[in-house]
């Protein structure tokens, strides 16, 4: 393909009716994109078996072009672009599951909560086995952030098949995991961070 051809097409195409979008726009702030969004992770989903140990993070896809849903955080390394939840499946990185942030969408079927708890459990969907019982009460305070914690010092919570995990790397500063398959308190000893196996895995 030529450059002019490429250039042609990059310009042009469109993945949604030009003619509506106004009106999609209304209830969905993903509106230009969203049926291709979701015919890829139809793709993603109906073309791989996930493995038993999956993770959550998110992601800032770098992008200084035009678009509302453009994100500014200084902490990435592109610093400008779309932000992503990703469900990955750990032993491949392949990415299963995906949701791009739109903030605060309009009312309507699209609308939904932004909370860290809200994101998960729409990511582990297509995977959980059971309904998984929501808990509203905040995170013990001792779990939190501290300057005044021990560096390198770890906090396990256990709770039926749930293990808490909350991990001290720097003064001021603490890393939140929970896991399903870990049920025990098992420090790596042997590396001077003295990181819990449930991070290390």
């Amino acid at each position: 393909m030529s450059e002019k051809r490429f250039r042609f097409l990059v310009r042009y195409i469109r993945f949604d009716d030009l003619n509506n979008r106004n009106e999609r726009r209304e209830i969905d702030k993903l509106a230009p994109i969203r049926d291709v969004f979701e015919c890829f992770i139809a793709n993603f989903q109906n073309n791989f078996i996930a493995s038993e140990y999956l993770t959550v993070d998110e992601q800032l896809l770098g992008f200084r072009g035009r678009c509302s849903l453009k994100q500014y955080i200084p902490s990435k390394p592109a610093k400008y672009g779309l932000k992503m939840f990703v469900l990955v499946d750990a032993k491949t990185a392949y990415t299963f599951n995906l949701e791009a942030y739109v903030d605060t969408q309009p009312e309507g079927p699209y609308k939904c909560k932004n909370s860290g708890e809200d994101i998960v459990l729409r990511l582990v969907q297509p995977v959980e086995g059971s309904t998984i019982r929501k808990n509203k009460r905040e995170l013990p305070s001792e779990f939190l952030p501290n300057k005044n914690r021990e560096m390198h010092s770890s906090i396990f919570g256990f709770q039926e098949d749930y293990t808490l995990v909350s991990y001290c790397p720097r003064k001021n500063k603490a890393i939140l995991v929970v896991s399903s398959m870990h049920n025990d308190d098992t420090i790596e000893e042997e590396n001077h961070a003295k990181k819990p196996e449930i991070i290390t895995f």
